[in-house]
């Protein structure tokens, strides 16, 4: 195979990890959680409410 092959399967590959590099970097460490289901169903009710007191409803 020619240098020109391997020079471009090379770049490829650094390109590639240089990439996934950025990105493990760039990703928040911490561990998102879900809130207690006492707050999401206290947090539902409120937006049904707050969306069903307008004026305008669909059809």
């Amino acid at each position: 195979m020619s240098w020109g092959y391997w020079g471009i399967v090379g770049t490829l590959i650094i390109l590639v990890s240089l990439t996934l590099v950025c990105v493990m970097f760039l990703t928040p460490r911490e561990t998102r959680s879900l809130p207690p289901k006492e707050k999401m169903a206290s947090e539902a009710g409120t937006a049904v409410g707050h969306a069903s007191g307008g004026h305008r409803q669909a059809a």
